[in-house]
């Protein structure tokens, strides 16, 4: 053929040719609210969205997730705020609907989008990331729910590749989105990085992590078969983290933060709702 048509050809085939594997996900979530919240299912929410279309380009976004912990203060002026969390939740999650996913999500506009369509009263924190087709992951993190990205071989031990950091005013008062609250998605903290076939990426509200450090995360993941679902591992992430909150004779991560904060001598997890969001990434057949 001409070279004309061999450019032509060239063009064509190039989203398919990529030297990069398209990748596919998996995702599952586990929910284990606070004892004394199980009637009403706790004041955390999260999301999961998710593009099954036959994607065309490598910059396609193939998915979205978030976790939402409504801020427990509230009940103290007579407010659930797992209402706010939840509706802020699906409101963010119909925002994302809405954007173009040829190339990547606007995060931050679909939380403002968001919160300007919840009108509970309350407030809560917010962590959503997204993914493409060629493995790179947009992440928004505002308060301290957050993210962790693990590389996970068949041989090798678990290791975090990857992690967001809390956002505090002060100890025990994260960053929140609500009401009375100053603080709005632009104050978040943005994350772009890289995911490779096998990784693994865990959402978890404040539960998850102030009851267990990122070395246990690894160990426990070292503990379950490589081919568990992604359902499985955020039931075992959960159950962890409740069991770990149960326990008094142990330094949590929350109760090191507490001793950092006021220099005197804390033991024990805490007791909260837990609310896991595992994500598989996965090598796209064909």
């Amino acid at each position: 053929g001409s070279p004309a048509a061999a450019a032509m050809l060239a063009l064509i085939l190039s989203p398919f040719s990529s030297a990069l594997p398209q990748l596919r996900l998996e995702y599952g979530a586990s929910v284990v609210p606070h004892p004394a919240k199980a009637r009403t299912g706790g004041e955390d929410a999260h999301l999961a969205i998710g593009r099954l279309l036959q994607a065309r380009g490598e910059r396609e976004v193939t998915g979205a997730f978030g976790v939402f912990d409504g801020v427990g203060a509230w009940v103290n002026e007579g407010v659930d705020s797992g209402i706010f969390s939840r509706t802020l939740a699906r409101q963010t999650r119909d925002a994302l609907s809405r954007q173009s996913w040829a190339s990547s999500l606007d995060l931050t506009a679909a939380l403002s989008a968001g919160l300007q369509a919840t009108h509970e009263v309350g407030s809560t924190t917010a962590c959503l990331l997204s993914f493409d087709r060629s493995g790179v992951v947009h992440a928004l993190n505002l308060g301290d729910s957050g993210f962790r990205v693990l590389s996970r071989g068949d041989t090798l031990p678990a290791m975090v590749k990857a992690r967001s950091s809390e956002q505090t005013h002060d100890f025990n008062y994260p960053y929140q989105l609500g009401t009375g609250s100053k603080d709005s998605p632009q104050d978040g903290d943005q994350y772009e990085l890289r995911v490779a076939a096998g990784d693994l990426v865990v959402l978890g509200s404040d539960g998850v992590w102030d009851n267990l450090f990122d070395s246990r995360l690894c160990e426990l993941l070292g503990e379950l078969p490589p081919d568990a679902t992604a359902l499985a591992l955020a039931q075992a992430i959960a159950a962890e983290a409740r069991a770990a909150s149960l326990r008094h004779d142990w330094q949590s991560p929350f109760a090191l933060a507490a001793s950092r904060h006021d220099g005197q001598p804390h033991e024990g997890g805490k007791l909260d709702d837990v609310t896991v969001v595992c994500v598989k990434v996965l090598c796209s057949k064909g």
